[in-house]
């Protein structure tokens, strides 16, 4: 929207023009950090839609149910890793099977030891690539981990092994000590349904407030819903209850 109304002023505030400048390092787009090539800001979106089968229940409940969640999910994984054949995730090794293949004008000119250029005929344009530091200067290596497509043209013309140059963190080692810790089963020794009987325990003799159920999600502000319209007059923004208009001929 600031771009649409004043393009000067959006330039100023992304810094786009100049590397050092204050803001150009808050939008994400800019950020030199690794980002495992994943980039999302919908992460409680996700939770939200994981537990939303206990959204209604007491504190307790919910509090028990995630905690069951957590140990069925940590189970599954946990078997997984043990099927896994290979030294590496399947997902990874799928990834890197894709970016060895991909189809690349590419020549390689060898420096010395580790240090390559790789010239990209397509695009005219060269990058820098050094195996021992996992470097290459098209940065795809720095923030995914994962070699890139350079750096596999560059072990396979040189008959270096790509593998060696997976990161630890994608391996059937890493992800079995991930999900090799368990959560401790609870005892509860209260018996919950007995006091129900007795009437220790009952629900609370209260009245629905006259708000938002906690169920029900808080919509953004520009969160698209459907118009209500009210059949017999074909009106929009009312229904039967508070229709004022003339019903239609029939």
């Amino acid at each position: 929207m600031i771009k649409a109304e004043n393009v000067d002023v959006y330039n100023w505030l992304v810094g786009v023009n100049d590397e050092n400048h204050v803001f150009s390092h808050w939008i994400t787009a800019y950020s030199p950090c690794p980002r495992l090539d994943i980039n999302t800001s919908n992460l409680a979106e996700c939770f939200n839609n994981w537990i939303k089968n206990l959204h209604d229940k007491p504190i307790t409940t919910l509090l028990d149910g995630i905690r069951a969640k957590i140990i069925t999910l940590q189970d599954k994984n946990r078997q997984q890793a043990k099927n896994f054949e290979t030294n590496f995730c399947p997902k990874m090794l799928k990834t890197m099977a894709r970016i060895t293949k991909e189809n690349h004008q590419l020549e390689m000119l060898r420096i010395v030891g580790h240090l390559f250029e790789i010239l990209d005929r397509k695009i005219n344009r060269t990058y820098v690539i050094r195996l021992n530091e996992n470097y290459c200067s098209c940065l795809k290596w720095y923030h995914t981990f994962l070699p890139c497509v350079h750096a596999c043209y560059a072990c396979n013309c040189c008959n270096i092994r790509i593998e060696h140059y997976y990161p630890a963190m994608f391996s059937n080692e890493a992800l079995k000590s991930v999900y090799e810790p368990h959560l401790e089963p609870i005892p509860v020794p209260y018996n919950i349904q007995s006091a129900l009987v007795r009437g220790d325990i009952g629900v609370p003799d209260v009245r629905r407030k006259a708000e938002r159920p906690k169920k029900n999600r808080i919509m953004v502000k520009d969160h698209s819903s459907r118009d209500l319209r009210y059949s017999n007059c074909n009106g929009l923004g009312h229904n039967r209850r508070s229709c004022t208009n003339q019903p239609k001929n029939e």
